[in-house]
């Protein structure tokens, strides 16, 4: 697909990126993503071209709001897209105020695109998962998405995925190239301490004590109500 070709080239720049909604690129990307979901070719070109242009916040709460988001999950995952559909997650999970309207989605869409997640974290593709792990860093203090990775036991997930690094790294074998494999660790444990760090703030907050009410002017016997604490670990 030439147009595709050509919008990954320019997608990521920032003066493409208002003829490209002009010209209803938006739309058009849905619409290959809805037609030719199937064609690898073309596939793979329209996920190149998406992910250029989910450089951009503007392009990608459009993109949500299109239901996106809906149409990526229900890509073949196979050797044709791993990669092209992993980088476009992570490219979603980089924009916060574009990833909040995804997690404002029903229930299922997001477990199932942790569960898509997850089954990019566990395939045999290293740059799928390598987006896979920062995708979760990114995301898992957003508590839609931690609860549906507790639901779907991505704990354990995240730790045979850096058991089996762990084995590679230990190899004696000269000629393995570890390189990747010492990325994907890092960011494993990274995604690792980002869950421990989201649980420890909705324990605490738990925890944390209200504070005291005060009296209202108007009514010295009613309490002022006091919202509840926020959920947005550091």
């Amino acid at each position: 697909c030439i147009c595709c070709q050509f919008l990954s080239k320019l997608g990521e720049y920032v003066e493409a990126l208002a003829p490209i909604l002009q010209e209803g690129g938006v739309d058009t990307l849905i619409k290959l993503l809805e037609q030719h979901a199937n064609d690898p070719r073309i596939l793979y070109d329209t996920l190149d071209a998406l992910c250029a242009l989910l450089a951009h916040k503007r392009f990608a709460e459009l993109f949500v709001a299109a239901g996106g988001v809906q149409l990526m999950l229900g890509i073949p995952r196979n050797q044709h897209s791993f990669n092209g559909l992993s980088l476009a997650l992570y490219g979603l999970a980089s924009l916060p105020e574009a990833f909040e309207r995804v997690c404002m989605l029903p229930d299922p869409l997001v477990e199932q695109l942790v569960q898509a997640t997850l089954q990019l974290l566990g395939s045999g593709y290293d740059a799928a998962r390598k987006n896979a792990a920062l995708f979760l860093g990114s995301t898992l203090h957003f508590r839609a998405v931690l609860e549906a990775f507790d639901k779907q036991g991505g704990v354990r997930q995240l730790l045979v995925s850096l058991r089996a690094g762990m084995v590679l790294l230990s190899s004696s074998d000269t000629t393995l190239d570890l390189r990747i494999e010492r990325q994907i660790a890092h960011y494993v444990c990274h995604a690792l301490l980002q869950w421990l760090r989201a649980h420890l703030v909705l324990h605490t907050n738990s925890l944390r004590r209200p504070p005291l009410a005060r009296p209202s002017p108007l009514n010295p016997t009613a309490p002022v109500p006091t919202q509840p604490l926020p959920y947005k670990p550091e």
